[in-house]
């Protein structure tokens, strides 16, 4: 039974174990009758000399365990070896001058690569081994470089050190599903020259920065480059929010038209203003809550207890206890959780003053700056408008607010679950009866998202060549840099491959870097992203 708690138990023999309450030292002793030497290989059995190690080991139950191991020294019994004395070599057991063992040391670069070396630390820590973050680290610096072999299909992309100053580059295997390779920049030289090294690429996805178009072509010029599908998608998007940028006021005019469509009742109704959506979601609620109120009171009419009509409605016994209590459907009262503003102390002072007759906002701020506001006067402003507005009669309905460009893009392109809302889905209607030559843009728009999603690469040339005549500038600036990129946008078209699980590489990178609070040299990130390999 001794010999299982030993690493080696094949050249380790066990002598004694010593239990304390702080620590369990193992006394073992190396046993082989003879050993190869490290030179010239050949065995020998003359004993030079015998020493002692003292080799920290994998804790038991929060004690930390220590072997005291007898080594030996033998002679090279080669009389033309260079080397006279040598040391025997316990490889599955310690490591040359370590003073852990390698069970030991591999938990520990385990731990690192998981974790990192701070949280590390203290995982260790709670185990009992006193271990520092630097030991740590170096153990994973000590990690053997990883070696794939390379791809045929190669995944590119890049990723932010510090976003907006300094890129790097991940590599991925698409086939084998894991990064290969982290290049310090993005530069297209850097990404030529590991092509170069790694002949045999056959495949490469990448997004459409010229960058890598550009490494790609000049250190695998046979290989297919395949431009990533939500790229497209993307560079699509962004031209049609420049369209709606440099056309805001077919926004304005469409929200404003739409709004004016619906305060316009038929005769003989009264006109109102339309619910908010949070008062038609807070309509919804209250229905909920009476019906269930209402299925309550009719079970418990019925002769049933409180826990039978709690098991029969799902609820809590607590909730069907003060529906029990209670004659009707009581009002749920939602505290004021306002946060405090500056101009909170100035306003019994407003509203004297506003009581009085001074109703100038600009006055008003004058008057409390002199008293220590320190806010601007829009604040009083906002403060003074409901009670001016009801003052003159003029509360209605909130003046129509156009959507931004990028949702104007997505409301006029994107299916049913892009419009959730009634006026978001009469929304691109109204726009398209504003500016009719906007029909164009949406069939465009969708019908190469159409041909993305069916991987349809035969109806390209003709959707190219009627996005060339396009009414818009921006769309035929889009279909001129497909023109450009037109053998990767087919190659799109037609193979499966794209770089959506590269950006799932690139998210769990960020993860890591963030994990080490961006203290990590490129060396120490490389490390940690990539697959961990055994120690030789």
């Amino acid at each position: 039974m001794g010999n299982s708690l030993l690493p080696d138990p094949k050249s380790l023999h066990l002598d004694n174990i010593i239990a304390t309450g702080e620590i369990i030292t193992i006394i073992v002793s190396a046993m082989s009758p003879q050993v190869a030497c490290p030179c010239c290989r050949q065995h020998s059995r003359r004993v030079h000399s015998r020493y002692t190690r003292t080799l920290a080991d994998l804790p038991w139950q929060g004690i930390a365990v220590q072997f005291r191991l007898t080594a030996r020294k033998f002679f090279c019994q080669n009389g033309e070896c260079a080397r006279r004395v040598f040391t025997e070599p316990l490889p599955l057991v310690v490591r040359r001058y370590g003073r852990k063992t390698v069970r030991l040391a591999e938990a520990l670069r385990e731990l690192a690569y998981l974790v990192g070396g701070e949280a590390a630390a203290r995982i260790v820590r709670a185990f009992g081994l006193a271990v520092s973050t630097d030991t740590l680290l170096r153990h994973l610096r000590r990690t053997p470089v990883f070696s794939a072999p390379t791809p045929r299909v190669l995944g590119v992309d890049d990723f932010a050190f510090r976003r907006g100053r300094r890129y790097g580059t991940i590599l991925v295997d698409l086939e084998r599903h894991c990064p290969i390779d982290l290049l310090p920049d993005r530069e297209p030289e850097t990404f030529a020259a590991w092509l170069t090294e790694h002949p045999g690429v056959a495949v490469i996805s990448r997004d459409r920065g010229n960058a890598y178009i550009e490494g790609a072509t000049k250190g695998a010029p046979d290989a297919v480059q395949v431009a990533d599908r939500w790229h497209l998608i993307k560079n699509l998007g962004d031209a049609l929010e420049r369209l709606f940028t440099r056309n805001h006021r077919l926004l304005r005019e469409s929200a404003r038209a739409e709004q004016q469509s619906r305060q316009v009742e038929p005769p003989g109704r009264a006109s109102h203003p339309p619910p908010l959506r949070q008062q038609q979601h807070q309509r919804a609620r209250r229905e909920k809550r009476l019906a269930r109120f209402t299925e309550v009171k009719r079970l418990l009419a019925e002769g049933l207890s409180q826990r039978a009509v709690a098991r029969r409605t799902g609820l809590a016994r607590k909730t069907v206890c003060r529906i029990a209590q209670c004659e009707s459907l009581p009002d749920i009262v939602v505290p004021e959780s306002r946060r405090r503003s500056r101009i909170d102390r100035f306003v019994p002072y407003i509203k004297e003053r506003w009581k009085d007759g001074y109703s100038n906002a600009t006055l008003l701020h004058r008057e409390i700056v002199a008293q220590g506001f320190m806010g601007s006067v829009n604040i009083v402003q906002r403060l003074v408008q409901p009670w001016r507005d009801k003052r003159y009669g003029r509360a209605g309905p909130v003046p129509a607010t156009a959507p931004s460009p990028r949702r104007a893009a997505w409301l006029l392109t994107g299916g049913e679950d892009a419009r959730p809302s009634e006026e978001e889905r009469a929304f691109p209607k109204r726009l398209l009866e504003k500016c009719p030559a906007l029909v164009e843009a949406q069939e465009m728009a969708l019908s190469f998202t159409q041909m993305l999603g069916e991987r349809n690469a035969t109806a390209f040339p003709a959707w190219l060549e009627r996005a060339s005549g396009c009414h818009w500038s921006e769309l035929r600036g889009f279909a001129r840099s497909l023109r450009q990129d037109r053998k990767a946008v087919e190659a799109a078209l037609s193979l499966s491959w794209s770089n959506g699980q590269v950006e799932g590489q690139v998210n769990r990178l960020k993860f890591i870097k963030r994990q080490m609070y961006g203290r990590a040299g490129f060396d120490l990130l490389k490390a940690r992203v990539l697959p961990l390999q055994k120690a030789a």
